[in-house]
């Protein structure tokens, strides 16, 4: 399919583990560290009012600490992509919440399904990370809900789907017909799989992967329709100091200029 889902016509931060998600030195020790994590922050649910809409998260530290840092994954993730920074955080004796989000149509009614679970955690305001699709969802919460973000870091994020939207085409339509393999296949064709690649980083994206059969398919086809409908972050009204941009050294599916022309959004530069 040139110039669709599978050729780059949709972006993950988390592609690259080593930067901002899991690292570990194998598979099988992360899926034992996962397995130890979960048996003490089970994964929990919020059923948003009046859907079917199901928001998954993991949670650890104090419940009631306003210092809540909640992580937003990618498009290939789970709530369990941030599962040790969670963890870390959680040991630090901070809140930390790593939110796995249902299928939405746009921007515009993810930020109210998420002001929504932030309500239902009982978050006044909280500190954003964002990794890939996560951070662009994020910038739009922040520039729609300013008084609810404390700051933002964007991991391998955008401020713009366009460069997305143009790669796909007419076949950007065409995602929610696609069948939930088809999707899978696109999203695990998109991984880095060229070049050098350290062992850890190279392990951990193979565990990344094998959460990407835990996605359904409504979910995949919501997500990669929101990087490929076009779309462009309004105008934060952060100050520069509570925005963190972080790229991994590696290679991710986020096309380069749009990570440049975010940077620029939020740094200030003209």
């Amino acid at each position: 399919m040139p110039g669709g889902p599978g050729s780059g016509a949709y972006s993950d931060g988390n592609c690259a583990p080593n930067s901002c998600s899991v690292t570990s030195t194998s598979v099988k020790s992360i899926a034992d560290d996962f397995a130890t994590f979960k048996s003490d922050c089970p994964l929990q649910k919020f059923l948003q009012p009046r859907t079917e809409l199901e928001w998954s998260y993991y949670q650890a530290g104090p419940a009631s600490d306003n210092d809540t840092v909640v992580f937003l994954h990618g498009t290939s993730s789970t709530a369990a992509v941030f599962f040790y920074q969670v963890q870390a955080f959680g040991e630090k004796g901070y809140r930390a919440v790593s939110a796995q989000y249902p299928t939405f149509d746009c921007p515009d009614s993810w930020c109210k399904g998420f002001d929504l679970f932030l309500d239902a955690l009982k978050c006044r305001t909280v500190h954003i990370v964002g990794a890939g699709l996560g951070g662009f969802l994020g910038q739009h919460f922040a520039a729609k809900y300013p008084n609810r973000v404390r700051s933002l870091a964007l991991c391998n994020a955008f401020a713009s789907t366009g460069a997305f939207a143009d790669r796909a085409g007419t076949l950007g339509t065409m995602i929610s017909l696609m069948p939930t393999s088809l999707l899978r296949q696109a999203v695990l064709d998109a991984f880095p799989q060229e070049g050098y690649m350290e062992l850890s980083a190279k392990q951990a994206i193979d565990w990344v992967g094998q959460q990407v059969h835990q996605i359904s398919g409504d979910d995949l086809g919501s997500r990669m329709s929101l990087n490929c409908t076009p779309s462009l972050v309004s105008p934060l009204r952060l100050d520069y100091s509570q925005i963190v941009i972080l790229e991994s050294s590696g290679e991710t599916m986020v096309v380069f200029i749009q990570r440049g022309m975010m940077s620029q959004r939020n740094s200030g530069e003209s």
